[in-house]
């Protein structure tokens, strides 16, 4: 029959003289039911049998069940702490089964044998048995880290396994994101087609420009739940809407490493060397074009955040010519009406910046009915595909370093080889000479190696004119239906790099970018336009 604890309690209580003996507390913890450790059970029996052998009687009992040592943030553990900081605490030891029970974590365990020993607390290990002098705490400082070690080992060791499988693009733990559930077969994700249409429907309305408020009103008034089951609030789309797996990217060991109190910041990454991220390695429920919309959307949104009476959907776009400051929107008040303009920071905050303000509604004007013109024209898709693959060309072309090196060098071993090749037709073959060229030789066929499995490695990358299609199809969709002032702004931020205004002149650069994949890594490859106009062309100007 097994025993609870509680009746284990009353059986220890039983078995202990209740003469004078030293009062102490019992602690014991628990990992996890998967790793093979001792039961609590197995630690109190072990606890009881040697307080009754060496004088300390169990008035106490604090057990973590399921808890990591790797941090103190234990319930029972605090709440033994707490015990000890108070005037009456009835134990004068603290009795353990090993040491590893107390704190796997060094820091911490020297740390706390410490505050128990400011409190006048004996801490007892049934196993190590250490004693409290120099020479213990040496040992207890030695075994402290041991355990450390053992810990940092067992987590890398996991890691090393858990790698294996994310190169399988295997799910590796812990519950799959909304949208998704794990194959139980294969371990892979697959696509939970009713959970995917809240998250397309997530993407598309982020994409259109709604705030997250906006996007969680919109969803809990549909009904739609997250994958708890719960109302959807902001922590639960901030993290969704930034999840490449959403576009097919697999990702593994993308969240910085808890600190050592415990805690993980689960917006913190770490570098990208350590991230295991792997194209089209799970099935994609939304495209990269829409998950590029909704992120654009959602980082303009949060820069274009204001609480400004009127609408300046230019903000944060132009730069002042003449200072070379940021320009910001103005009122004016005119004999009979006001209006609105743009004008140079530096000439609001009353410095020395002459550059004059310009209308907001002709500046406003000019930028969209360029951007309508350019990217209107039938033509422009073939000169942008030209473009862009001209630019994709040039960064594929450069060889990196070490096989520039290795041209050079053969290069040189050439012009050396054809050197002592004339020696010997002039003076006759000499073995000296014979043994060089055969050295030379084998020095270019190593070079020449290195040159062709460069070359075999290049694979041809460019964008498709249907790509460009796509992407100038959206910018004609995002300007014709611009439902209010933030969708054109978002819009705007999109696809304008930089407007610069002096007294001569307005210069507008419009952009468009395209994502590929070089050498394992995403690059932004853009498109730019530039119009320069005259201001003395545009209307008349405050």
């Amino acid at each position: 029959m097994r025993l609870n604890e509680h009746d284990m309690i009353n059986i220890i209580g039983k078995m202990q003289d209740k003469g004078s003996m030293i009062p102490a507390c019992g602690y014991c913890r628990f990992s996890s039911d998967l790793q093979r450790e001792e039961s609590i059970e197995a630690q109190m029996r072990a606890i009881v049998e040697y307080a009754s052998k060496n004088g300390y009687k169990i008035v106490e009992w604090f057990c973590d069940r399921a808890v990591s040592g790797k941090t103190v943030n234990r319930p029972e553990f605090q709440r033994m702490l707490d015990k000890i900081g108070t005037r009456d605490c009835p134990f004068e030891a603290v009795l353990i089964h090993k040491m590893d029970r107390f704190s796997r974590n060094a820091a911490d365990a020297l740390r706390y044998k410490d505050i128990l020993r400011d409190y006048s607390i004996e801490l007892v290990s049934t196993v190590e048995k250490i004693r409290d002098d120099a020479n213990g705490r040496l040992l207890y400082g030695i075994m402290s880290n041991i355990n450390q070690y053992y810990i940092d080992n067992l987590a890398t060791e996991v890691l090393k396994g858990m790698k294996e499988n994310a190169f399988k693009c295997q799910w590796c733990g812990g519950k799959p994101p909304l949208g998704y559930d794990v194959d139980l077969v294969t371990k892979k994700l697959v696509i939970n087609e009713n959970e995917a249409i809240v998250v397309r429907k997530i993407f598309e309305l982020s994409a259109e420009g709604y705030g997250y408020n906006k996007i969680i009103q919109e969803l809990n008034n549909r009904g739609y739940k997250t994958k708890a089951g719960n109302p959807f609030g902001k922590n639960s789309l901030y993290d969704l809407i930034q999840n490449e797996r959403y576009y097919g990217v697999y990702i593994f060991n993308q969240r910085a490493k808890r600190t050592s109190s415990g805690t993980r910041n689960m917006r913190k990454h770490k570098d990208e060397s350590e991230i295991i991220r792997i194209e089209g390695g799970n099935p994609a429920i939304v495209s990269k074009e829409l998950w590029d919309r909704a992120n654009a959307s959602r980082r303009i949104s949060a820069k274009l955040s204001t609480n400004a009476r009127y609408e300046y959907i230019l903000t944060g776009l132009i730069h002042c010519g003449e200072c070379g400051r940021k320009m910001c929107g103005n009122r004016r008040y005119g004999s009979t009406k006001s209006y609105l303009t743009y004008r140079c920071n530096k000439s609001s905050n009353n410095l020395d910046c002459k550059c004059k303000e310009v209308h907001a509604d002709i500046l406003e004007s000019f930028v969209i009915d360029n951007l309508m013109k350019h990217f209107f024209d039938p033509k422009i898709i073939d000169i942008i595909t030209e473009q862009v693959n001209r630019k994709i060309k040039d960064i594929t072309s450069k060889e990196n370093e070490f096989v520039v090196d290795a041209r050079n060098a053969l290069k040189g071993l050439n012009l050396a080889k054809n050197n002592l090749v004339e020696a010997i037709a002039h003076t006759g073959y000499n073995p000296t000479i014979g043994d060089k060229i055969e050295s030379i030789e084998k020095q270019i066929s190593e070079y020449q190696s290195i040159i062709d499995e460069s070359e075999k490695g290049k694979e041809e990358i460019s964008i498709s004119r249907e790509e460009v299609e796509t992407k100038i199809k959206q910018l004609r969709e995002d300007i014709l239906q611009r439902k209010h002032v933030d969708l054109t702004k978002i819009m705007l931020h999109q696809y304008l790099d930089d407007i610069v205004i002096d007294n001569h002149s307005i210069q507008v650069t419009y952009k468009v970018t395209f994502s590929v994949v070089i050498d394992g890594k995403e690059v932004e490859i853009p498109y730019q336009h530039i119009v320069k106009e005259a201001r003395k062309k545009l209307q008349k100007v405050a």
